[in-house]
Formats: structure tokens, sequence, C-alpha cells
């Protein structure tokens, strides 16, 4: 099934989270939408290889065991760019959804901005310490949530305070893919993935 006919981000969660228990994935698959994202918010410009190169890596497996979770990546990762770059800032991190309890989506916002500080990381390097103090601060803030408790109460307190930390880590990580975009060379929108 393609992602473009079901136009839910809660699919893409699901899809993908069947894909890595399918391939026996090592790691979780909110930390890959999480690198990709920092790679890409670090001016990465990837190609198709290279976007199932990362993922490969991420799931600790030398193959996809077939043409159509080749697809579903390189989709999910297409949707996540254009969601960067549209001017409705509608990108929100891949999670799962509220059917989940609350700690697993703790767990899953954690486990995705780690895998963002990773990819940007590994993207700009030691440029990240040479930005400013309002960028420090927001890379402060990642690494603490990055490390937040999944434990937590499973009410409406705690449903709305993981709503805004939620909010803080997309409006953080916009911030950043802007930063860097206007830093870079003197392009005024990210260029499609090479195919």
């Amino acid at each position: 099934m393609s992602l473009n006919s079901l136009g839910d981000e809660k699919f893409d969660f699901d899809e993908l989270a069947d894909l890595y228990q399918a391939h026996g994935a090592i790691n979780p698959p909110s930390e890959l939408h999480g690198l990709w994202c920092g790679k890409i918010s670090g001016c990465a410009r990837l190609t198709d290889a290279q976007v199932i190169s990362i993922a490969l890596e991420h799931m600790g497996v030398d193959f996809l065991q077939d043409k159509e979770s080749e697809s579903l990546l390189l989709e999910i990762f297409q949707r996540l760019e254009k969601k960067l770059v549209a001017t409705d800032m509608s990108f929100k991190p891949l999670l799962p959804d509220d059917e989940f309890a609350l700690s697993e989506r703790v767990e899953a916002l954690s486990q995705w901005v780690r895998g963002f500080l990773e990819g940007i990381a590994l993207q700009v390097g030691s440029q990240l310490m040479e930005l400013g103090d309002e960028v420090r601060e927001i890379l402060q803030d990642l690494v603490e949530v990055s490390q937040l408790d999944a434990e937590v109460d499973d009410d409406d307190a705690g449903e709305s305070e993981f709503i805004e930390v939620l909010e803080h880590v997309r409006m953080s990580v916009l911030s950043l893919f802007y930063t860097f975009l206007d830093g870079n060379a003197a392009t005024d929108s990210l260029p499609p993935t090479i195919h």
C-alpha cells in the first residue's frame, strides 16, 4: 500500500514499526525518522541509496527483505522532506498515535530526539558549537527531552504536558532547519532528493 494513498502520519509509524519488526531491527523506528530529520536539518542532500544505507545501518541489517520495504522507507523519507519545507509548518516527528500508552509515546519522542541530535551532529559536526546562544539553548533543550523519563502518569495532565513538549520539539526542529538552511550558501529551499 502506498503511503501517498493513506494521507495519515499514523500509518507511517505503524508501517515503519512493522517493517522494523519484520527485519529484527536493533533500534526503534522513531529514532530513524529523527536521524533522517537531523541530517536534512543540517542541509544533507541524500540520494535514495544513502537513505536506504542509513536505514540499514540503523536497523542493524545487511539488506531489506523486499522491494516494498525499500519503497516504504523512501516514501516516508520523501514525506519528511516535504513536510519540513511546507509553508504550513505541518512537520511532525514520526511517533505512535494516542492509541498507545502515554509512556510509550514519551519513550518514542525521546528516541526520536536522540536520532535527531545524532543526525544533525553527524551532518554539521563542530559547526554546531560555532552557532549563537539561541541555537545552543535549543540543542540543550533537545538533549533534555532525549533524556525524559518514560514513567509518566497516563492522565489528562500528563497528556497535556506531553503535547506541550512535542510542540516545543517540533518548533525547535523547524527553527534549526531554517537556521541551517539560511546559512547554507544561497539556497532558498531544500532541493529534492536525488533519485
